[in-house]
C-alpha cells in the first residue's frame, strides 16, 4: 500500500443513497488506495450508513494494526481473505477467510494482520 494523500471520496449524502445499493467488494477494495490513507499498516473506508448500522471495509498490509479500541455497538468482523490476530481481555483468535468474529458492545480489542487481509466490519450501534 502506499502512503499518499487520499483523494476526495464522494460525500456520504450521495455515497448512501438510494434505497437500493449493489456494493461490488473487488471495486471497492481496488478504489481505497485512491481513497484513503494508510495508518498504522491498514486502509479502511465506509461503504454503507444507516441508522444504528455502518460496514466498512479494512484492508491490512502484513503486520497492519490497529491497537486497543473498543465500540459503543455490536461489531461483526468478517475476514475475506489473510489472516487476522484480534485480542481481546479473554482470548486471541487468528481468523482466516470466512471466519467471522462477534464482539459485543464495549469490548476492548486490537487487531493485527498476520499476512495481508482483507476485512468487512459491521458495527451495529446501541440505543
Amino acid at each position: 500500500m502506499s502512503n499518499h494523500p487520499a483523494k476526495p471520496r464522494v460525500p456520504p449524502r450521495d455515497r448512501f443513497a438510494g434505497s437500493e445499493r449493489v456494493i461490488n467488494l473487488d471495486q471497492a477494495f481496488a478504489d481505497l488506495p485512491a481513497e484513503s490513507i494508510v495508518r498504522q499498516g491498514h486502509m479502511q473506508k465506509t461503504l454503507h450508513r444507516s441508522g444504528p448500522t455502518t460496514t466498512a471495509i479494512f484492508c491490512f498490509d502484513t503486520d497492519g494494526a490497529i491497537d486497543q479500541h473498543l465500540l459503543q455497538g455490536e461489531a461483526i468482523l468478517h475476514v475475506l481473505e489473510g489472516l487476522l490476530r484480534v485480542t481481546t481481555d479473554a482470548s486471541t483468535n487468528e481468523l482466516k477467510p470466512s471466519d467471522l468474529m462477534l464482539l459485543e458492545p464495549g469490548v476492548p480489542h486490537d487487531l493485527k494482520a498476520l499476512q495481508p487481509t482483507k476485512v468487512i466490519l459491521t458495527v451495529v450501534l446501541q440505543s
